[in-house]
C-alpha cells in the first residue's frame, strides 16, 4: 500500500536523489555539458566525477575544460586517480591494499587542487 505524505505548502521537498556523472573527461566533454546543462535547468543536484588521468588525457593539460566544469553548479568529486590501469582493467579499489587506495586518493585530490578544485569527495571507479 503506497503511503502518503502530506506537507504544507511552507516546506520543500527534500532531494530524493543526487544524480552522479561518472568518468568526466575531456573526451566526454560535450556530453558532459549537455548534462550538466538540463540539469541545472530542472534544478537537479549532482556531481561531477572526475579522473585526473583518464587514458591519454591528462586534465591538469586541459585548463579550458577545468575552468567550465568549475564553473557548473555540480560537486565536483574524485573518482580515482586513472580510470584503467596499464592492462586496461578498471581501476578497482576494492581488490588493492588500504595503504595504496589511501595515496592514490591522496594524490587525485592534490592534483585536483593544483588545478583549482577543492574538493574531499571520492567516489570510487566500476
Amino acid at each position: 500500500m503506497p503511503i502518503k505524505v502530506l506537507m504544507s505548502r511552507r516546506h520543500k521537498l527534500a532531494p530524493v536523489a543526487i544524480i552522479t556523472m561518472h568518468d568526466a573527461c575531456p573526451a566526454f566533454s560535450t556530453q558532459i555539458f549537455r548534462f550538466t546543462n538540463e540539469l541545472e535547468k530542472l534544478h537537479v543536484k549532482y556531481n561531477t566525477a572526475l579522473f585526473p588521468f583518464f587514458n591519454d588525457d591528462d586534465l591538469p593539460r586541459f585548463p579550458g575544460l577545468v575552468d567550465r566544469i568549475k564553473s557548473t553548479k555540480g560537486e565536483i568529486v574524485l573518482h580515482g586517480l586513472y580510470h584503467e590501469n596499464r592492462k586496461g582493467f578498471c581501476d578497482d579499489f576494492h581488490t588493492r591494499s588500504k595503504a595504496a587506495a589511501e595515496e592514490e586518493i591522496r594524490v587525485g585530490i592534490e592534483i585536483l587542487q593544483e588545478i583549482g578544485i577543492k574538493s574531499n569527495i571520492f567516489i570510487p571507479p566500476c
